[in-house]
């Protein structure tokens, strides 16, 4: 039987092009999933029934917020506490309607701060955990082009805590519970896909090839040209939403390929104007 996968790691770590592979081979990935959009093209693959889990966790040790990535860092102390909740019969009863669908793929970030609580439920020898990993500042440049935070020096020194937080804890909690996992950097997908999807094939009982990585160089925005099109996005989200709609009016489609290379792998109405440039010429 294919075994069951826990993606794990910071959010923008690769954390949806792991999950990509799953789904695409079949894998249940739950209702009520958010669509793709020009940061992630190919969808989150966050259900909400885990979500709201998830979140129910961060409120049992009065940790106030919906993520762990936008707000104040969560705390050791309500990590290593939700870790000690006893397990919850709502929660049992999530976990039997996912086995009723096995085998499944669960992601959420939150799964890096909540996976202790999770260990205590899931099947070990029919579960394991994909760990991702990136390279911090990688991250944190994605960061900013979601939004999540500014290019302040305290800003920067911020993201980075939060990002190595939700990776130390991640890794943490897998070996306190003896979990099986693998662990997967998002740079593999460029310089080592044979061996990412071996691993892969090996980890999980089914085969995967290259193909099924679907590894998008143009969507790595640690290059060259990623790095100058997550800079431009930081720029337009300066600017006011009429300019910025009539600039977008008189850049030629090719050219706005070129520059934001990701939104060709959207499907946005011309009505629905993103946050940085429209969608009209492209589209």
């Amino acid at each position: 039987m294919r075994r069951n996968v826990i993606i794990v790691g910071p959010p923008r770590s690769g954390t949806s092009l792991a999950s990509d592979v799953f789904a695409r081979r079949g894998y249940y990935t739950g209702e009520g999933l958010r669509v793709g959009d020009d940061y992630n093209p190919f969808g989150y693959y966050e259900a909400e029934d885990l979500i709201a889990a998830n979140v129910s966790l961060f409120e049992s040790v009065e940790f106030p917020h919906h993520n762990t990535w936008k707000f104040d860092a969560i705390t050791p102390t309500q990590v290593e506490a939700i870790g000690r909740i006893l397990v919850q019969a709502e929660h049992r009863a999530l976990l039997d309607h996912w086995n009723r669908h096995s085998p499944w793929m669960w992601k959420d970030p939150r799964f890096a701060i909540t996976l202790g609580y999770w260990g205590q439920l899931i099947d070990h020898d029919a579960t394991g955990v994909i760990l991702t990993s990136r390279n911090p500042e990688d991250v944190y440049l994605s960061f900013r082009r979601k939004g999540w935070c500014d290019s302040g020096p305290d800003d920067r020194k911020r993201a980075i805590h939060m990002i190595e937080q939700h990776a130390r804890n991640a890794r943490q909690q897998v070996d306190r519970l003896g979990l099986p996992h693998i662990t997967i950097d998002y740079n593999e997908y460029h310089d080592a896909p044979t061996q990412v999807a071996a691993r892969i094939s090996g980890f999980t009982r089914m085969i995967v090839s290259v193909s099924d990585l679907n590894f998008h160089t143009e969507l790595d925005h640690s290059t060259g040209s990623g790095r100058l099109a997550g800079n431009i996005r930081v720029l337009l989200k300066k600017l006011p939403r009429g300019p910025l709609q009539k600039l977008a009016r008189l850049v030629p489609a090719s050219l706005q390929s070129m520059l934001i290379p990701e939104r060709k792998f959207t499907a946005k109405s011309v009505g629905d104007v993103p946050d940085d440039v429209s969608q009209s010429k492209a589209a």
